[in-house]
C-alpha cells in the first residue's frame, strides 16, 4: 500500500513540470515544535512566495535519541495564533514579513547569499530521486536533498538557487528542518500582497538592531527586571551570524 501510494505521488508531480503555477506544502521543524509552510510560485512573473505559517505552531514529542525523526513527530499541543510570515523571492532578491511587539516590519534581506556545494550522493525520498547538496548559511550547516524532476529554484524560508524542489533540508544539529509535504497545481496562484503602508520597511541590519534593543530591554519595553543587568542578545534561531558581522571578525 505504501509503495503504491508513492508512485502516485512520484508520477503526480512529474505532471507538475508542464504546468506555470505551483503550489508546495511543507512541515518545518524548530527545536521541538512543528508549523506548516506553502510555497507558491507563478513561473509567469517568476516570482515565488513561501508563507511560514506560525499560527499552525505545535508542540511535538521528541523521539527516544532525543532527535526528530524524518517519519515520526507526535503532536501533543497546539499554539496559539501568532502572525504568520512572508518570504517573496524573485531571482536571489528577498524581502521578509515580521512582526516586533505591536510593530510589523518589512525586511529587505539585501544581503542574503546562499552558497550551495552539490554533490553526486543520491537517494530516494518517498518515490523522487534526490540528490544532495551542502551549505554554510549564517552560522548553521545545512544538509539539503532535491529533486531536478521537479527543475524549482525557490524552495522553503530563504533558500534558493537549487536546480530542483527541495524535498528535505536539514540543520546538522537537527533543531530545524523543512520536509515537503504534498504539492498542488492550479490553474492560478494568487500571490499575498502586503500593503507596505502597514509596515515598517528596514534592510536587515536595522530590524536586527530594533530586535537586539528590544531583547536586551533597551527600548524600556521588554520585560526585563529593571535590576537584573543588560546582557548583549544572543541569537540562537535559525541564523547565527550575518555577513556584516563575519566581516568584521
Amino acid at each position: 500500500m505504501k509503495k503504491n501510494k508513492f508512485i502516485i505521488v512520484f508520477f503526480f508531480l512529474l505532471s507538475l513540470i508542464t504546468y506555470s503555477q505551483n503550489i508546495f506544502h511543507y512541515s518545518y521543524f524548530v527545536k521541538g515544535e512543528v508549523r506548516e509552510g506553502v510555497l507558491l510560485y507563478d513561473k509567469n512573473i517568476d516570482q515565488a512566495v513561501y508563507v511560514d505559517l506560525l499560527s499552525t505552531t505545535k508542540k511535538t514529542q521528541k523521539t527516544e535519541d532525543k532527535k526528530i525523526k524524518e517519519d515520526v513527530v507526535a503532536v501533543i499541543t497546539a499554539r496559539t495564533t501568532v502572525a504568520d510570515r512572508f518570504f517573496y523571492k524573485k531571482e536571489n532578491k528577498l524581502k521578509f514579513t515580521q512582526g516586533l511587539l505591536k510593530t510589523m516590519y518589512l525586511v529587505d534581506d539585501e544581503t542574503l547569499e546562499i552558497n550551495w556545494k552539490l554533490d553526486k550522493i543520491e537517494k530516494e525520498i518517498e518515490g523522487l530521486k534526490c540528490q544532495r547538496a551542502t551549505t554554510q548559511f549564517r552560522g548553521r550547516e545545512w544538509e539539503v536533498w532535491y529533486t531536478t524532476e521537479i527543475p524549482m529554484y525557490y524552495g522553503p524560508w530563504k533558500f534558493y538557487g537549487l536546480p530542483g524542489l527541495i524535498v528535505l533540508a536539514k540543520e546538522n544539529n537537527n533543531e530545524f528542518w523543512f520536509k515537503l509535504e504534498r504539492t498542488e497545481t492550479k490553474n492560478k496562484v494568487d500571490i499575498p500582497v502586503v500593503n507596505v503602508k502597514d509596515y515598517k520597511r528596514v534592510t536587515l541590519q536595522e530590524f536586527d538592531k530594533d530586535e537586539s534593543e528590544i531583547m536586551e530591554g533597551k527600548d524600556g519595553i521588554a520585560s526585563r527586571n529593571y535590576n537584573e543587568e543588560i546582557k548583549p542578545y544572543k541569537r540562537n534561531g535559525v541564523e547565527l551570524i550575518y555577513e556584516w558581522e563575519e566581516e568584521n571578525k
